[in-house]
């Protein structure tokens, strides 16, 4: 096997599939790649082949056709039961969420050609969203657990990431405090003390994009976190920038579930 290593647009037309939708499955674990010095992904023959072959095992147990439907057409009820489905026959909530990845991106798509609307868009997000909300409702922790709250970067609007950590978080027996966006960093630390937070766990979607203005906002939530005693988690697929950070850096949300239990360790 050659160890020649494959561009995301190379990797692409390999899988028959978009530069974007590689990119994101990379993002969400299913593919493994390395990084460049300039952050960018490079791909090996055997990590395609390896998701080629296991696609069926890892993708969501609903087709993406399916599940498409169930967003952009079906109610909360359905989408909150199709969820407990995969949570059936996965290992954990951070596999079964991780196995959206595919439809996630497929929605993204389907937006971005037009084979859909804005609007629809939203409603599907927002019915996903809703499920997971409800789920979390559902899952009881102790009250002496400890305490993460999550947020996403500044001038970033998207919180679906957020949602899923959510489930994790919970699922691992923390409590969890949802600040969602536009949390002023100013008063972040005095907030974090305030609150007794444990991890600050801060999303960056793809949308993030300005690695200059993320590490801006790194640099003001390492000292927040640090003036208040707190660890901090980042993930999402945004630009983060690639430096020497306390910050642990996950890309996946299993990834986020080995990061939980290392720090429940620790504390």
């Amino acid at each position: 096997m050659s160890d020649r290593l494959l561009t995301s647009t190379e990797a692409a037309a390999w899988l028959s599939a978009s530069p974007t939708s590689v990119k994101r499955w990379a993002d969400a674990g299913l593919i493994d790649c390395v990084r460049t010095v300039g952050n960018h992904r490079r791909f090996t023959l055997d990590a395609l082949e390896r998701f080629a072959q296991t696609q069926g095992g890892e993708a969501s147990t609903t087709g993406v056709g399916e599940w498409m439907t169930l967003l952009l057409e079906r109610n909360v009820d359905a989408v909150q039961g199709q969820l407990l489905m995969e949570r059936s026959v996965a290992q954990s909530w951070a596999e079964a969420c991780d196995r959206l990845a595919p439809v996630l991106t497929q929605i993204g798509e389907a937006w971005a050609t037009g084979a859909i609307r804005v609007v629809d868009e939203h409603l599907a997000t927002e019915r996903l969203a809703r499920a997971l909300a409800r789920i979390v409702d559902a899952q009881r922790v102790a009250p002496s657990g400890p305490t993460a709250m999550l947020m996403t970067v500044a001038g970033d609007e998207h919180t679906l990431g957020l949602a899923f950590a959510e489930v994790v978080f919970r699922e691992a027996g923390w409590r969890t405090l949802w600040s969602g966006r536009s949390t002023p960093i100013d008063e972040l630390a005095d907030i974090l003390r305030e609150r007794g937070v444990d991890v600050l766990a801060v999303s960056a979607s793809v949308y993030s994009s300005d690695e200059a203005h993320l590490d801006e906002q790194l640099a003001l939530l390492e000292r927040a976190c640090a003036d208040a005693g707190c660890r901090l988690v980042i993930g999402g697929s945004g630009a983060w920038p690639d430096r020497a950070t306390d910050a642990r850096r996950t890309t996946s949300l299993r990834q986020l579930s080995r990061v939980i239990s290392e720090i429940t360790e620790e504390l």
